[in-house]
């Protein structure tokens, strides 16, 4: 016969194996990411942070570069906000006017995770376009950029992140199955 406390942590495990099992099933998911952007070229970088909101049929990504991006000061926060597709691909709205990555077009994420997404009118006059690929996902972020002026690509960089863990949610799963579970004297 199995004791009190082993049956505690096998039902533990049970509950934490079937939560994550509905986790990529879940209509509702926030995600919140940090990192650094290195621009390959100019051998600049910085913080990244991002989060990914996911509230059926709305997705939102808020991204903040932190240091000098395009040789300029800091800039301010870039938010994409899209739709779920039919094929569960995520449709972003361009952004438009943004002041430091000026016009966003096209943003769109795959239902593979591969992201891609057009910056045109960006301010300062000297850089025509950037392009950014890559993947995004609930495991990480990590995303290829290329800088293109009058006369062609002039520079490229990644920016990478990862999820930031929230202890206190497997806490608080493991906690409340630790107390369902146990037997009662």
């Amino acid at each position: 016969m199995m004791k009190p406390i082993a049956l505690t942590r096998l039902a533990s495990l049970i509950v934490l194996a079937v939560c994550a099992s509905f986790v990529p099933r879940a209509s509702a998911i926030m995600v919140q990411y940090q990192g650094s952007w290195f621009n390959n070229t100019f051998m600049s970088t910085g913080a990244a942070a991002a989060t990914l909101d996911v509230s059926l049929p709305t997705v939102t990504f808020v991204l903040d570069l932190d240091g000098n991006v395009f040789g300029g000061s800091d800039p301010d926060v870039l938010t994409l906000t899209g739709t779920v597709q039919g094929d569960l691909s995520v449709l972003f709205d361009d952004v438009i006017g943004h002041p430091t990555y000026g016009d966003i077009l096209g943003a769109t994420l795959s239902n593979t995770g591969q992201f891609n997404a057009t910056a045109t009118n960006i301010p300062g006059g000297f850089i025509t376009s950037t392009e950014i690929t890559g993947l995004a996902g609930l495991s990480g972020i990590a995303l290829q950029y290329i800088v293109d002026g009058p006369n062609g690509p002039f520079a490229n960089g990644v920016i990478n992140m990862l999820p930031i863990p929230e202890p206190t949610t497997a806490a608080i799963v493991l906690l409340g199955a630790g107390a369902m579970f146990r037997r009662r004297r």
